[in-house]
């Protein structure tokens, strides 16, 4: 297998911080979207940019499979307490850590707990429910959990590419049936499980197994992407408001264009990252500046970035279209400096560790 040199290096930062541009934006969005009044243009904009950017948590799942797949590499055994040893200080100790900070502002600030309880506790520690953005976390720790058994299966079988697509989608849509007829009836928080995006990790891990690959790959199914993810997400869009419009629909074709689309869209920001990566000189250079900063701040922003989206929204309030529209623009360019900034500061102290498992920078 090839490896991965500068450019790729470049291309999953830059890919990372199209991925966190894309949570801000749904998190932004979400405000008109619940104020606005059902119909009017304004509404129908902000609808489609939130569920269009739906793509931004399978893409970071992807890419964190990819570069696990990649970094271990299929010649090598993994030695499981360093694995595990990694894995904790970088994605287990912040989640706890965040959990615990973001539950002490809704229990001293918010006032939004009612009770506390032994499910709570598990739903809040366990699947990510302290606050609405750290069930991402908790589904990254669970293919952490998987992965070992993921990786001697991979270096076993060594499938390619069609079988991977076979057995992930299979494996996804078995797995709504297994959740709608069972699951679901006694935990309500399926995307809070790592099943649930099993397709989009599953080519994230033929993709870092197969770096090597990546350009006749690409070639040769880049059409296949493109029209896949355009047509995937326009019946996605669809459906979505004709739920909003009360018309029943079938959850089964839903799930899998959402599936479709956010995978499909997701390779295709990689490789969109991949050609700006190679912009050396060119106005699109400064493009991939920006997205590689981003990048490099995205696990901080996505951790930060909602407590000042929730101080924002408290002291701007939208009285009008107007007022709304630059409470959603102001706010996210507002939200994602002082996100970034924070980030800066913190990872220059002890805290860095215990926040964010790293090392504190100098």
């Amino acid at each position: 297998m090839s490896a991965v040199n500068k450019q790729s290096l470049e291309e999953i930062e830059i890919t990372r911080g199209m991925a966190i541009l894309a949570v801000l934006f749904i998190h932004i969005t979400g405000l008109p979207v619940r104020a606005l009044e059902p119909g009017i243009s304004s509404y129908i904009f902000y609808t489609l940019v939130n569920r269009g950017m739906q793509f931004a948590v399978p893409l970071f799942l992807m890419i964190s499979a990819l570069v696990l797949a990649y970094r271990t590499g299929l010649a090598a055994e993994i030695n499981l307490p360093e694995f595990y040893r990694k894995r904790w200080r970088r994605a287990v100790v912040p989640f706890l850590v965040w959990t615990t900070l973001y539950l002490a502002l809704r229990f001293l600030i918010l006032h939004d707990i009612p009770y506390i309880s032994l499910k709570q506790g598990l739903l809040w520690y366990g699947f990510g429910k302290g606050f609405f953005h750290l069930y991402f976390l908790s589904v990254v720790i669970q293919f952490y959990l998987l992965f070992p058994v993921i990786h001697k299966w991979w270096r076993i079988c060594r499938p390619g590419f069609i079988t991977a697509v076979l057995l992930f989608g299979t494996a996804q849509a078995a797995f709504y049936w297994v959740n709608r007829l069972y699951i679901y009836q006694h935990f309500n928080y399926t995307g809070s499980l790592v099943f649930s995006y099993i397709f989009p990790i599953g080519i994230g891990l033929w993709m870092g197994y197969n770096t090597g690959y990546w350009v006749p790959w690409w070639k040769k199914y880049r059409t296949v992407f493109v029209a896949l993810a355009a047509a995937a997400g326009i019946f996605y869009l669809n459906r979505h408001f004709a739920i909003l419009d009360k018309i029943k629909i079938s959850t089964f074709y839903f799930q899998m264009a959402w599936t479709l689309y956010v995978t499909a869209l997701g390779i295709c920001v990689i490789f969109l990252a991949r050609w700006l990566a190679a912009r050396q000189g060119s106005p699109g250079a400064l493009l991939a500046g920006f997205f590689l900063k981003t990048g490099q701040f995205s696990y901080g922003i996505y951790l930060i970035h909602p407590f000042f989206l929730l101080v924002w929204q408290k002291i701007f309030v939208a009285e009008s279209t107007t007022a709304m529209h630059l409470s959603v623009w102001g706010g996210f360019f507002i939200i994602l400096g002082l996100s970034c900034l924070t980030t800066y500061l913190l990872e220059r102290t002890v805290l860095a560790r215990p926040l964010f498992g790293v090392t504190p920078k100098k």
